[in-house]
């Protein structure tokens, strides 16, 4: 059942009883048109059946509605609304309808997150929440918020809400309203002459265009110097054109929504674009129907040499759609560039002859030479042509043969240590020495000047990877992980060194059958057993906690609980010659103990 709008009045089919609505489909991701673009239908009074009071707006410091005036204060009053019927506008079903206060017509009746009709500001055909469907026998009307599908009831408070499941309920008549007709409305809409959408029209910033209307149907064609650059297609509805755009050269497309004034076209929504209006023109005589970047243009030879406009110098070829492009440093190839032609544009890839990197171009051929137009970063953005740059050779730097440093014998770390260095084949071993005892071991592979190694530390059994460049000098790090030195170069052999690492020597070790101090608080009484451990904790003569573990070469790594308050945590422990010092663990009282005398008297019952 909908509103007519023949005669500007709220009239529905006859029906025997109240009918349902037909299922609401979901709006449209089209653009948002103002609800008050739609058709004004008139000025209008609601009376509830309930308890026949007038539905007045407005009402609080909420601005809400219900049933509760007994008298309409005029054309323009609280008990007043303009109804406007957005029906088949932006995707939504005929039969959509919004109620704009005439007392405040900023605001439109609204359903709020609690259910509750009131006065809200702003409407649109994307705000569900002001849009409501109808359904109407005789002078008795019924609304249904659009936002949660529920019918409008008053309350027993007399209030409006939308959370009525359905337009029956247990009292039929607390969803039923009287709608009376007592005007026009503010701007009953009359028909606006429109330009004549046949013709030409000029662009306010650049561009002519040939439009044609046949029907709803819309077209306009826009041409720059003559040739066709830009098509835009759309539907009209009213004064409204919703269009979309493609670029004949670049491809790219977007959308765009027109205003028919009498004087033209203003622009009022899409993507950005050169123009925000046009207006009639005149013929502007003879045009061509193919763009600029379809006409065949004068291209350079792509058969010769050319010189990049930062470096080198390049070797191009042309076969076909086949392109090839070989880049020269020194007289050395450096990089190597292969693509396909298509028109003026030039799709290609580019490897370098070194380090292995590769990445896209894109290229325009003009007159001129080319110009990059995409791709990855490179040395050059343009090239032209040159002369043929005579002697050059065809073996890139990289691959001739360099002087290389002997790798048998004895190297020096740029911040420490020396390196015993043996090369076998393609094997490579680098031991380094610290103090004159072994602290790492660097391993890998010799591919040309490149060695990938791998190392591990003899005492801390870190590990990591490690990339070096063999120069004519020594050796440097190109890569990996961090670590002492950045370059190694050649050395005297340093004479005595060990081959055992200084973490594996013997140590002397505090005797750990005692009593020990801590350095903040409290006395231990310390026993081991083999590689068992434990430390009993004293304070003021009491235990309060106990440290167990085990001992490997001269780590402990051990637990602690406390006697009285339950707490338990771990703790690991370095020996020294001189006592114990912390290095891993929960937080605690202590971080080093060292021997001290039998503290005398002791209990071993805790405080607690």
């Amino acid at each position: 059942m909908y509103f007519a709008t023949k005669s500007l009045a709220l009239s529905f089919a006859a029906a025997a009883g109240l009918s349902g609505l037909n299922t609401l489909t979901a709006l449209s991701a089209q653009a948002a048109t103002r609800c008050d673009s739609g058709m004004l239908l008139g000025r209008y009074t609601l009376k509830s059946e309930l308890n026949n009071k007038y539905v007045r707006a407005g009402i609080g410091s909420g601005a809400y509605v219900g049933a509760k005036s007994n008298s309409v204060g005029g054309s323009t009053s609280w008990e007043t609304f303009d109804i406007y019927d957005l029906g088949n506008r932006d995707g939504l079903n005929g039969g959509t309808y919004a109620l704009r206060s005439t007392q405040d017509p900023n605001r439109w009746v609204s359903v709020n997150s609690q259910n509750a009709l009131k006065l809200m500001r702003g409407c649109n055909t994307a705000s569900k929440t002001r849009l409501f469907r109808a359904n109407r026998v005789g002078n008795i009307l019924q609304l249904q918020s659009l936002s949660n599908q529920q019918w409008v009831i008053q309350r027993s408070n007399n209030m409006l809400y939308a959370n009525a499941a359905t337009m029956g309920g247990n009292v039929p008549k607390a969803l039923q309203y009287r709608l009376t007709r007592i005007g026009s409305g503010p701007t009953s809409p009359s028909p606006q002459p429109q330009v004549n959408l046949n013709g030409w029209f000029r662009g306010n910033n650049k561009g002519v265009y040939s439009v044609q209307r046949s029907g709803n149907s819309f077209q306009m064609k826009g041409f720059l110097n003559g040739k066709p650059f830009n098509l835009i297609t759309g539907n009209i509805q009213g004064n409204i054109i919703n269009a979309s755009w493609k670029n004949y050269c670049n491809r790219s497309t977007g959308s765009l929504k027109l205003r028919i004034t009498s004087n033209g076209l203003v622009k009022v929504g899409g993507n950005p674009g050169f123009n925000t209006s046009w207006s009639p023109t005149q013929n502007p005589g003879s045009i061509s129907n193919t763009p600029a970047c379809q006409q065949q243009q004068p291209q350079v030879n792509l058969n010769g040499w050319f010189r990049g406009n930062n470096k080198g110098v390049y070797s191009a070829q042309r076969s076909g759609n086949s392109f090839q492009m070989k880049g020269f440093l020194n007289g050395k190839p450096f990089n190597l560039i292969t693509g396909n032609i298509q028109g003026n544009i030039i799709n290609a890839s580019w490897k370098n002859y070194c380090n292995r990197s590769t990445g896209s171009l894109k290229l325009r051929i003009t007159s001129n030479g080319l110009v990059k137009v995409g791709g990855n970063p490179g040395f050059n953005t343009s090239w032209s042509p040159t002369q043929n740059p005579g002697s050059i050779s065809n073996t890139p730097a990289c691959q001739q043969q360099q002087s290389q440093v002997n790798l048998n014998g004895w190297f020096r770390g740029n911040n420490k240590g020396v390196y015993s260095v043996q090369r076998s084949g393609n094997s490579f071993q680098m031991k380094g020495f610290l103090n004159g005892k072994p602290f790492n071991l660097i391993t890998g592979n010799i591919q040309g000047n490149i060695i990938n190694a791998s190392w591990k530390n003899y005492c801390n059994r870190s590990t990591g990877s490690l990339k070096l460049r063999i120069t004519s000098n020594g050796l440097v790090k190109v890569g990996g992980n961090p670590g002492f030195n950045t370059s190694w170069s050649p050395t005297q052999n340093p004479g005595s060194i060990s081959n055992t690492p200084a973490c594996q020597q013997q140590q002397s070790q505090v005797n750990l059958n005692g009593w020990f101090r801590g350095n903040n608080k409290g006395v231990y009484s310390v026993q081991r057993s083999g590689n068992s451990f434990q430390m009993k904790g004293f304070l003021n003569g009491k235990p309060f906690n106990l440290i167990t573990g085990n001992i490997q070469g001269n780590i402990i790594n051990a637990s602690w609980k406390n006697y009285c308050n339950r707490s338990t945590g771990s703790l690991k422990l370095r020996i020294t010659s001189n006592g114990l010092v912390k290095v891993g663990g929960n937080p605690g009282f202590n971080t080093s103990w060292s021997p001290t005398q039998n503290p005398g008297s002791i209990s071993n019952t805790p405080a607690c």
